[in-house]
């Protein structure tokens, strides 16, 4: 075996590595957005995640995104015929992963456990790699461009990875409708909804994300390799090869950077409340490198961060605007991000490093006074987005029309850790939500010394800005003998009152199932 061969292999299991830590920083992410009681819930899905992401990327995500025409790739279906292609696969199944796992933080805490799993079958067993083949693929309709070969460049997955599953991530958070009391009635009101105990998850899923974004953009060089390093200057090949990784660097720092000075600009000064979205501005800020980590100048990368984090922002307030409830941002990160990385491309791209990254080809962006390259640019990042679109909003429709998008209001008041251990006990329902069964709104009791009695949990907000300087969630357990009014049912009011329910319990009272007495629990950052 050859030096290149050896080089050539370690480098693919490094970068693959390092791109499946992202697993594991989006589990932490997820973790310090949500509130305590459905911490197991995420760590559980994501580990499911991943399971599902690989059975079904080996059955038929690997085909779709391989060669086989300009649309869709038709062959590798279980990996069957014999090929050599075991560092292709490992690095397309990660690109694919990430994207597949970028919805469930939008659907936290209401979404039910089929459509955790149908979302990510979906995603990457056929919506994004069929994006992957257009832009990556031998035959590919945009790796072959739209003149004179000039092909689309997304160098590591700002468009066929991030776009797509910010896309989805936007439809499945709209179709499935706000968490209970998360926005109230004045428009551009919106609740936190997140655990002060696990906050601190996120800002240590945005520090292992850093290492594992240099793998993510350094794995779109792999397959240069040997390219770069036939050059006669080895070092001029050294710095090409570690280009991605100080435009990463860079992009993300001044991501951050520039909201710092933003939020010091409007608020006058700099509070602990706001990390969450000084977090989410810098993992935008390596989302929106990432199209073009190999093609464009430190300075571009510069510009790549400033952008992101205006989209970023920018995408959130829409949100808040139009009640559209994103639990951990994830669209803002990866839709903005990524829109803003195919933006820097069409406008940045070198000629030069285009050459080095497209084998022999020189083109470069709109500033060097080339037009195509941004025509395609603009073209094929609009068609992807309406692929991923119109099929996420298939599937999660499909999901909402027999019921199984969300769920039951009790299982999401309760918290889906909650809810696990009850049907542990017993409870004739199947796991949280696989159906999103009606819960009876009566508040007639049972006789049977066997059912939690007139249970009603109330979520109240209040101005916490003594503990953190910015709004909470509190949970309550209490007891009420009261009917729940309409508008205490619509979670649109400052407290929101559930109906209570009869849920057997298998011998075991509510201290049983919680394992303490009822107390005030606090979720509010």
């Amino acid at each position: 075996m050859s030096a290149l061969a050896v080089a050539f292999s370690l480098m693919c299991l490094v970068t693959s590595s390092l791109t499946m830590l992202m697993q594991l920083a989006f589990t932490l992410v997820e973790l310090g957005c949500v509130r305590k009681n459905n911490v197991k819930d995420i760590v559980f899905r994501n580990v499911l995640d991943t399971v599902l992401g690989a059975i079904i990327y080996y059955a038929c995500g690997f085909a779709f995104s391989s060669s086989g025409g300009p649309f869709i790739g038709q062959k590798h279906f279980f990996l069957a015929d014999g090929g050599t292609y075991a560092c292709a696969f490992l690095q397309a199944w990660v690109f694919a992963q990430a994207c597949g796992t970028i919805p469930s933080g939008a659907m936290a805490e209401r979404a039910t456990m089929l459509t955790h799993g149908v979302s990510t079958l979906a995603l990457v067993g056929f919506i994004q790699p069929v994006v992957a083949h257009w832009m990556t693929g031998a035959d590919g309709w945009l790796v072959k461009g739209l003149w004179d070969e000039k092909a689309y460049i997304d160098c590591a997955g700002s468009v066929y990875v991030h776009c797509v599953g910010g896309i989805a991530a936007a439809a499945g958070a709209y179709i499935l409708e706000p968490r209970i009391g998360r926005f109230g009635h004045k428009a551009d009101s919106a609740k936190p909804f997140s655990s002060s105990k696990h906050a601190i998850a996120s800002g240590l899923g945005v520090l292992l994300f850093w290492p594992a974004w240099l793998g993510f953009n350094m794995a779109s060089i792999t397959p240069k390799l040997q390219l770069l390093l036939d050059g006669a200057n080895v070092e001029a090949s050294s710095e090409l090869l570690l280009l991605p990784a100080v435009n990463t660097t860079i992009s993300a720092a001044f991501a951050g950077g520039f909201y710092l000075l933003l939020r010091k600009a409007f608020h006058g000064r700099i509070k602990l409340g706001y990390a969450a979205t000084f977090w989410n501005s810098i993992l935008s800020g390596m989302v929106a490198i990432t199209a073009g980590c190999f093609v464009v100048r430190p300075w571009a990368a510069v510009i790549a961060g400033i952008l992101a984090t205006l989209a970023d922002i920018g995408i959130e307030l829409l949100f808040i605007r139009y009640k559209i409830d994103d639990a951990v941002g994830a669209t803002a990160v990866h839709l903005g991000g990524g829109l803003v990385g195919a933006l820097v491309v069409a406008l940045f791209a070198e000629p030069d490093l285009v050459q080095n990254f497209a084998g022999g080809q020189r083109y470069g962006g709109l500033v060097y006074g080339e037009y195509e390259l941004f025509v395609t640019e603009i073209v094929g990042t609009l068609v992807a987005c309406f692929w991923a679109g119109a099929c996420s909003f298939v599937v999660f429709k499909t999901l909402k029309h027999y019921r199984w998008l969300r769920v039951s209001q009790q299982y999401e008041l309760q918290g889906l850790d909650i809810s696990w251990a009850i049907n542990e006990q017993g409870s004739p329902d199947t796991s949280p939500g696989y159906r999103n069964t009606n819960i009876s709104t009566s508040t007639s009791t049972s006789t049977s010394a066997n059912t939690l009695k007139n249970t009603s949990y109330i979520v109240q907000s209040e101005n916490a800005a003594s503990r953190t300087g910015i709004m909470g969630m509190e949970m309550r357990n209490t007891t009420s003998n009261v009917q729940p009014s309409t508008s205490q049912r619509s979670g649109i009011s400052a407290g929101f009152t559930a109906p209570s329910s009869n849920l057997p319990l298998a011998n075991m009272q509510a201290t049983q199932v919680t394992g303490r007495q009822p107390q005030q629990e606090e979720n509010g950052l």
